[in-house]
């Protein structure tokens, strides 16, 4: 995380956000982290293209630069978040119909009915 520290911040959302939503299949996880890789770009943008001193605009190759440059670096930082994240690893099933009746949550069809038999 050293990485983000200091210039690398605006990068931190697109390896932390971005990394654990971009392979989702969901269009709301998608949207989510297609705002974490652009979000910051736009933002610097929008936020650094006039000259503190001069009050002159950033010049046009300058805010390309950062609106196609960043968000292409912020991806392959969300990829390598994917990567270092990892997917969900899921439980192995027993074959064994006991074992996975005891690894089950309480699942009232398995239970004895009540009353005499």
């Amino acid at each position: 995380m050293l990485l983000f520290a200091g210039q690398g911040a605006p990068l931190l959302p697109a390896f932390v956000v971005g990394g654990l939503l971009l392979r989702r299949r969901q269009v709301l996880a998608r949207a989510g982290a297609v705002v974490a890789v652009v979000g910051p770009a736009v933002l610097l943008w929008w936020t650094g293209r006039l000259d503190d001193t001069t009050l002159t605009v950033m010049p046009l190759r300058a805010q390309l630069a950062l609106l196609l440059g960043m968000p292409v670096l912020a991806t392959l930082l969300a990829m390598a978040g994917h990567l270092v994240w990892g997917p969900r690893v899921g439980v192995a099933q027993s074959p064994s119909p006991e074992r996975a009746r005891s690894n089950r949550l309480r699942d009232s069809s398995l239970e004895a009915p009540a009353g005499p038999a």
